[in-house]
């Protein structure tokens, strides 16, 4: 009895913190991924145990463990329609581990484009976007049972009458103060991942990393250039106004995401690499622009539209272009493959990857500026939010 009472706590305690338990899952899981291409560019022997498979399996592990101990709780796709997200990302993350071992049996080495590889991404994808919508809907939840609540204070109601008339208990409104940095947390790493995915399928998309003895997968120098130098400062612009948008009155969490970012970046992809740990320094510098537009935008620079604060276009490119504009900065060092499948064609080994960039920045400039304003336009621009309430008005 003692043991299944044990077993019972130990289950409502993993299903507690069950959101929290699956991105660290998911950011562990990527963190190889990403540390298993400076493997490769490092030119280290491709091993099923290296210590990036090791990562990218024990991450996926947490993600199913962790889902399909409480599945009976998470089995309501009906009700929680996010819940039906993150099953549909666990069945593609489980495919994609059979379809890989075929996939190698038949081919070999991979490139970084593959269908297993980009079967998995999906599968990150999904199980992302079902957390973070969970999450999403817990907080608004929360915060519409204290306006519930304090409604109730107003109208002279006693506090335990109005938890009677919610059906919770005073230790469940205790748990909630407590759920509320809880959640915090929980969207930061959430909303960090995704960025992660999103920037990994832009690259799957540019770098010319996808050639084998069977298949070329590599995209077209030029289309892989625009995408690139585009698509990330459009990506930062249109994703850090969207948090400003969601969170206008948290300050520090563009500045959290910003450094889950670069700090996965630089332990993933800068410090194993010996010949550019000493670029750490200034790779730190990018953390400065997420906390500008902290700084600036949170709380700020909305205006009224039939009673809903909106953030006017203006203020959503300036804190876009903040952060758009360092793309070229934050996307060291994989953007330097890119640029040079166009613009040079160098043979490139480890110990030219900074002079190349360097190299490339100093001559093409004002091409990555001007690109960089374009992209971090569209992304303003493509807001939805924005679009929506202009329509009304």
């Amino acid at each position: 009895m003692y043991i299944l009472e044990t077993f019972e706590k130990f289950r409502n305690y993993i299903y507690f913190y069950q959101n929290l338990i699956i991105v660290f899952g998911l950011l562990i899981s990527f963190f190889g991924g990403s540390w298993d291409i400076t493997f490769h560019l490092l030119s280290k022997p491709e091993s099923f145990f290296s210590i990036p498979h090791f990562l990218v399996y024990s991450g996926i592990f947490i993600i199913i463990f962790t889902f399909y101990f409480n599945i009976k709780k998470n089995w309501n796709f009906k009700k929680d329609k996010d819940h039906l997200l993150i099953f549909i990302g666990t069945i593609i993350i489980l495919l994609a581990g059979p379809f890989d071992f075929g996939w190698h049996s038949i081919f070999g080495l991979d490139g970084l484009l593959s269908p297993p590889h980009l079967t998995l991404s999906v599968g990150w994808l999904f199980v992302g976007l079902g957390i973070i919508k969970n999450t999403l809907n817990s907080v608004k939840s929360t915060i519409n049972f204290n306006k519930l609540k304090d409604a109730g204070k107003v109208c002279g109601v006693k506090e335990e009458e109005q938890n009677d008339r919610n059906g919770i208990e005073n230790d469940r409104i205790d748990k909630n103060s407590k759920l509320s940095k809880l959640k915090k947390l929980e969207l930061i790493l959430e909303f960090s991942f995704i960025l992660m995915i999103l920037s990994g399928l832009i690259y799957f998309f540019s770098l010319p990393f996808s050639e084998t003895n069977y298949y070329n997968f590599n995209p077209h120098p030029i289309i892989a250039l625009i995408l690139s130098v585009i698509g990330f400062p459009l990506l930062f612009s249109w994703y850090f106004n969207k948090i400003i948008s969601i969170f206008s009155n948290q300050f520090g969490i563009i500045t959290c995401v910003g450094i889950t970012y670069i700090s996965t970046i630089l332990l993933s992809q800068i410090i194993p690499n010996p010949f550019i740990i000493n670029f750490t320094g200034f790779y730190l510098l990018n953390i400065i622009p997420f906390l500008i537009v902290d700084i600036l935008f949170v709380k700020k620079n909305y205006m009224q539209i039939r009673g809903k604060k909106i953030r006017s276009l203006k203020s959503r490119i300036v804190s876009g272009l903040i952060i758009g504009i360092c793309a070229y900065s934050i996307c060291f060092p994989l953007n330097t493959y890119i640029y040079n499948e166009v613009l040079y064609d160098y043979q490139i080994t480890q110990d030219r990857v900074l002079g190349i960039y360097i190299e490339n920045l100093s001559d093409n400039y004002f091409f990555v500026i001007v690109f960089s304003i374009t992209g971090v336009i569209i992304g303003s621009v493509l807001d939805k939010e924005l679009y929506n309430n202009k329509k009304t008005t």
